[in-house]
């Protein structure tokens, strides 16, 4: 079993997730201040360590409108033919960090 390394606690999380370069819509499993695992229903070739675009859509009956984050990929797993991401939040515009944190928020 390997040792957790996260300093920030992750909450579970249900809210689909665009990356800018691909299709297939994935899906946030845990969320914390400081990022996110995302899960694709398809092998995905995202290479670690690349910054990205990433649009946030929670469910519609959370209230929170859609936002885009700039991310980089920390880690790249492929589990029984999903891409399952490991990503960290860079950067993202006052309203896109409110609505991060409100989703936070929502699963606390």
């Amino acid at each position: 079993m390997s040792q957790e390394k996260r300093r920030n606690k992750r909450e579970t999380c249900y809210a689909k997730a665009i990356l800018a370069d691909q299709p297939i819509p994935g899906y946030i499993r845990d969320i914390s201040k400081r990022g996110l695992r995302v899960e694709f229903p398809a092998v995905i070739d995202t290479p670690e360590k690349e910054q990205n675009k990433l649009v946030v859509a929670p469910d519609e009956t959370t209230g929170i409108e859609n936002f885009a984050l700039t991310i980089s990929i920390k880690r790249r797993e492929i589990v029984e033919g999903f891409t399952v991401l490991g990503i960290a939040v860079e950067s993202a515009d006052k309203e896109a960090l409110g609505a991060f944190r409100d989703l936070i928020a929502l699963y606390q």
